[in-house]
């Protein structure tokens, strides 16, 4: 029987293994440092961690009051799923609803696609406070939808308290499409299972 050639992918030009790690995913990337040092320094490369950063990243970054400061492209990518950043001065969250005696909920929101960054994976998030007082909200899991590009993401989920004191919910995720593709991206949020007044 032929014994199987073997090829050491270490001995690859740092450029190559670089090209191919960006090819993976963030969690890979981060998984390959432990193979050998040549793919740790591969997978710490800015030339791969470019590629899992949103490709209009200067001009989100520019549309923040605080930007984050970084000193490779792997803290930067780090920084902002750890630390979301506002843009435009937070000025799209002007206004909130307030929830007044209800027995069901049906929040639903949309998003041109044109407006996100393209070939960037999203996360949809509730995020809402309890006031002081509220009543019948401890109700089962909500279902949550996430639409777009003709495919539907349901889940069931239930909210978690984040550090600055508001609660979040995640709706679910999508990929944004290609650049100038048209569309809308819907989110909602259901609950209609306990119809107790809330």
């Amino acid at each position: 029987m032929a014994e199987t050639a073997r090829f050491d992918f270490s001995r690859l030009p740092e450029e190559c293994l670089s090209l191919i790690i960006s090819l993976t995913s963030p969690r890979d990337s981060c998984r390959s440092a432990a193979v050998s040092a040549a793919f740790r320094s591969s997978a710490l490369s800015d030339a791969v961690w470019h590629r899992f950063l949103p490709p209009d990243l200067i001009s989100i970054l520019s549309r923040s009051r605080d930007p984050p400061s970084f000193a490779s492209k792997k803290e930067l990518y780090l920084r902002l799923c750890d630390r979301p950043i506002l843009i435009d001065g937070g000025r799209r969250f002007e206004e909130i609803a307030e929830l007044l005696d209800v027995c069901w909920l049906d929040i639903s929101g949309r998003i041109c696609r044109h407006e996100l960054s393209p070939m960037t994976e999203y996360a949809a998030y509730l995020v809402f406070k309890i006031a002081e007082g509220a009543y019948g909200l401890t109700a089962p899991a909500q279902q949550a939808t996430v639409e777009a590009e003709g495919r539907e993401e349901n889940s069931e989920l239930m909210p978690r308290e984040r550090s600055d004191g508001w609660m979040e919910v995640e709706l679910g995720k999508f990929f944004s499409g290609e650049e100038g593709e048209g569309g809308e991206v819907l989110m909602r949020l259901v609950e209609v299972r306990a119809l107790n007044w809330k």
